[in-house]
């Protein structure tokens, strides 16, 4: 289920648990950080390079694609949020789970193109 940089293929279901926000901090002031545990389960998406040597992962730029991947809906169903960096990003392998990331950046949260 891995390519050979064994980065999870795109398609590949991985869960991201934390404590961040669970509304974005830039839209609502008043939000905190959560008091339980989150989980969403994120689809990997491909990462495009395109004609301008830019890589993007629909309308976020990736900043290292040979060391990152990008997990994230395009309708921003789900996502990490503000305080979630540091999470960790898993993959159910057979019996067992496997750390596969590390949740690292993305602009707002929850936000349509903006994995």
């Amino acid at each position: 289920r891995f390519t050979s940089y064994a980065y999870p293929q795109v398609n590949t279901t991985v869960m991201a648990i934390g404590w961040g926000h669970t509304i974005d901090p830039l839209l609502n002031s008043n939000s905190q950080i959560s008091t339980q545990l989150q989980q969403t389960s994120l689809p990997v998406l491909s990462i495009i390079k395109t004609i301008n040597n830019t890589n993007l992962c629909f309308d976020q730029e990736i900043d290292s694609p040979d060391q990152q991947f990008c997990a994230g809906y395009e309708n921003g169903l789900s996502d990490t949020c503000q305080a979630d960096s540091g999470s960790p990003l898993m993959l159910f392998n057979e019996q067992h789970w496997e750390l596969v990331g590390i949740v690292s950046y993305g602009i707002g949260c929850a936000q349509a193109r903006l994995p």
